[in-house]
């Protein structure tokens, strides 16, 4: 296979408080191939737009970033400001999860595609106007021209993320990141932004980090899954084999929540859908061993309280296929 366009190795984030450290992401890796969608899921507060904001330095002063992450094999921690703005659009492209706060509310569309089109290259107006109007229309969007006069609370929700994603598009990047993308979006809007999203990876041949927590969404467009619990990677591996085999019982709980909606039985004859009790851990105060630990419907082995699983491979699955849990064998033998 050839080489990532996007390699994680080892992402710590914390964020300085008056408590001590929140410590939000803790060990992320991950890699990306150009062409390829790669899913990262997990509950609010789980560290997942962290991590993304991380790679583009796009977070606080607060904020203490370690580890690597190598985009077209250049190293992105710990470069200056102007050089991440270079990356930033022409190499990363970010939609970002809430169109209407994101999009600047006095600003018309034009003006704010065409800030990100100046941004990277030297163009007129006349240039602005007309290459605005082509990325309105490659995303959808009717009657271009005239919309490039329109201001954000004049468009729908689906059209507002379009038109994220056009100026996340303007710079031609090799990686777009969705943060939560199609987040508050009716089913039939979701559907199509999810198809667009598709359709321009294929033309482009972007790699794509999908970041969500609806796993329904992540079954239909996903060829790799990562699954973050607590700033840290619990499971990871091909779409087919997480969803089938799923090994952490994290990862089965979210999979247990889910609805199955063409379950053949009656309604009071169905399985009850799977709930976690508890709340994620505060990062300022993570526990010693597994922070899924107070939480597991497991717990049936001492070394979770106090030591940390190692994510490794699960028994009898692909090599990409690994868990950091203590029972991954055992899931493997059922």
């Amino acid at each position: 296979m050839t080489a990532p366009v996007l390699a994680v190795d080892d992402l710590h984030v914390a964020f300085r408080t008056r408590r001590g450290p929140a410590r939000v992401v803790n060990g992320l890796s991950f890699e990306l191939h150009a062409g390829r969608t790669l899913a990262v899921v997990g509950e609010s507060g789980s560290g997942k737009s962290v991590s993304s904001l991380a790679l583009l330095g796009l977070l606080p002063g607060t904020a203490d970033v370690r580890g690597s992450a190598v985009f077209d094999g250049a190293e992105l921690i710990g470069r200056s400001e102007e050089e991440l703005r270079k990356v930033r659009g022409a190499g990363i492209g970010m939609v970002f999860q809430d169109p209407m706060t994101s999009l600047n509310p006095v600003l018309t569309i034009e003006r704010q595609i065409g800030e990100a089109l100046r941004a990277h290259e030297k163009v007129s107006d006349d240039g602005v106007r007309s290459r605005a109007a082509e990325l309105l229309t490659e995303v959808g969007i009717p009657d271009a021209k005239a919309r490039l006069r329109a201001y954000p609370h004049q468009l729908s929700g689906g059209m507002r993320q379009r038109v994220m994603i056009a100026i996340a598009l303007a710079g031609n990047p090799r990686v777009l990141i969705a943060d939560e993308a199609t987040t508050a979006l009716d089913v039939t809007v979701q559907a199509q932004i999810l198809e667009l999203i598709e359709r321009l990876q294929h033309e482009h041949g972007m790699g794509v980090v999908w970041i969500t927590h609806d796993l329904g969404v992540v079954a239909g467009i996903a060829d790799h899954v990562v699954v973050m619990y607590a700033g840290r990677c619990v499971e990871e591996g091909a779409v087919d084999e997480l969803f089938g085999r799923p090994a952490h019982p994290y990862t089965r709980g979210l999979l247990g929540a889910l609805p199955v909606v063409d379950d053949p039985r009656p309604a009071r004859e169905r399985d009850e859908l799977v709930t976690m009790p508890g709340l994620p851990p505060d990062p300022a105060d993570l526990p010693p061993g597994c922070a899924f630990h107070p939480r597991c419907p497991v717990r049936a082995d001492a070394r979770c309280a106090t030591e940390p699983p190692p994510l490794l491979s699960v028994p009898g699955s692909a090599a990409e296929h690994r868990a950091a849990t203590f029972y991954a064998g055992e899931v493997a033998g059922r």
